[in-house]
C-alpha cells in the first residue's frame, strides 16, 4: 500500500468521524412540536343560503399513495368541506366537488458535497396536488355558477427522516394548504356566489338630510323618528 492510498484512507476515515457527531447532535432537538389538527373543529362554519351542500370525490386512484390513511388528502379535503360548509335553508345545492387530491414522492437530488457519499439514502421530495371545484346548482332565480380552485406544493424532507417526521411534516402542510384554499373558497362563495348568510343589524330606509339651525347656523340632523331612534329590524340579508 502506497503513501496516498494510506493519506486517502486516513482523510476518509476522519471525515466519517467527523459526520456521525454532527448527525446525533442533529437529532437532540427538544423544542416543541406545532400540534396538527386535521378535524377543523377550529373553524367556525360558513352559513350557505342554500338547500344542501354535496361532496363528490373524484379522486379514486389506485395508483395514489396515502401512506396508509395517515397523510391523505382526499379524505381531508372532505373532512374540511363537511365540517365548514354549512346549508341552513334555501333554493339549489351547493357541490364541492374533490376534482385531485394526489400525494407523489420522488427521490431528491444530492447535495453535490462530499459528504453525499456517506448518506445511505438521499433525500425525498414531496408534492400534494389539490383541485376544486364548486358549482351552484338548482336556483330558479339564477343560473348555475361554477369555480376552480387549483394549489400545489412540495416539501423536502432529509435523508433518514423517521415514518413519524415524514407524516407529521406532511400532514402540517397540508393543513397549511387547506388553510390558504379555505380563504379563496370563503371569498369566492362571497363575490361570485352570494349565498353566506352574515347575521347582524339591518336599517331600512333613507336617512334624513341636515338642515341648517336658524339659531346657530349649524347643520342639524332632525330625529327620524318622534323618539329621536332609529328603526332597527333584526334580520340577514342573502
Amino acid at each position: 500500500m502506497n503513501v496516498k492510498t494510506n493519506i486517502k484512507t486516513l482523510l476518509l476515515t476522519a471525515a466519517l468521524v467527523a459526520v456521525v457527531p454532527l448527525a446525533a447532535c442533529q437529532t437532540t432537538n427538544n423544542a416543541p412540536q406545532r400540534p396538527v389538527d386535521l378535524s377543523f373543529s377550529q373553524m367556525q362554519p360558513l352559513q350557505l343560503n342554500v338547500g344542501n351542500v354535496r361532496v363528490v370525490d373524484q379522486t379514486a386512484n389506485p395508483n395514489t399513495r396515502y401512506f396508509d390513511g395517515r397523510v391523505a388528502p382526499a379524505a381531508t379535503l372532505s373532512r374540511y368541506a363537511k365540517t365548514r360548509l354549512q346549508a341552513v335553508g334555501g333554493e339549489g345545492t351547493l357541490n364541492f366537488v374533490i376534482q385531485q387530491a394526489s400525494l407523489t414522492s420522488a427521490e431528491a437530488e444530492g447535495t453535490g458535497d462530499w459528504t453525499d457519499s456517506f448518506r445511505l439514502s438521499n433525500p425525498m421530495e414531496y408534492t400534494i396536488t389539490m383541485r376544486v371545484g364548486l358549482e351552484l346548482a338548482g336556483r330558479t332565480s339564477q343560473p348555475n355558477v361554477r369555480s376552480a380552485y387549483t394549489l400545489e406544493r412540495k416539501k423536502t424532507l432529509p435523508a433518514g427522516s423517521s415514518l413519524a417526521d415524514r407524516d407529521r411534516e406532511l400532514n402540517l402542510l397540508l393543513q397549511d394548504m387547506i388553510g390558504a384554499m379555505d380563504t379563496a373558497i370563503e371569498r369566492g362563495i362571497d363575490d361570485n356566489m352570494r349565498i353566506i348568510v352574515r347575521p347582524g343589524p339591518i336599517t331600512f330606509g333613507k336617512p334624513a338630510e341636515a338642515m341648517p339651525d336658524a339659531n346657530s347656523g349649524m347643520q342639524i340632523v332632525p330625529p327620524s323618528t318622534a323618539d329621536g331612534k332609529p328603526v332597527v329590524i333584526q334580520g340577514t340579508m342573502n
